[in-house]
């Protein structure tokens, strides 16, 4: 069945995209089991897409200037 669907671009996009969707369930599934043996020992959480491009920015930029003029500009990726 694989075969005959690769042999058309819309078969081809759909198995791609359950593939993508199976990924981010097993890497839901793993991010879950990480937060849930770290809070064991250490206080952890998720954060959401501004907070963590705040945090990495801070890592990266050590000029106040710069962290507070940072922005992020898109969260498609």
């Amino acid at each position: 069945m694989e075969l005959r669907a690769l042999l058309s671009k819309e078969s081809e996009i759909v198995l791609v995209d359950e593939d993508l969707r199976r990924a981010e369930a097993t890497l839901n599934h793993k991010i879950s089991s990480f937060l849930l043996q770290a809070n064991d020992f250490l206080p952890i959480e998720l954060l959401g897409k501004e907070q963590a491009f705040r945090v990495l920015k801070r890592i990266l930029n050590f000029g106040r200037q710069k962290l507070e003029l940072a922005r992020l500009n898109t969260t498609v990726f």
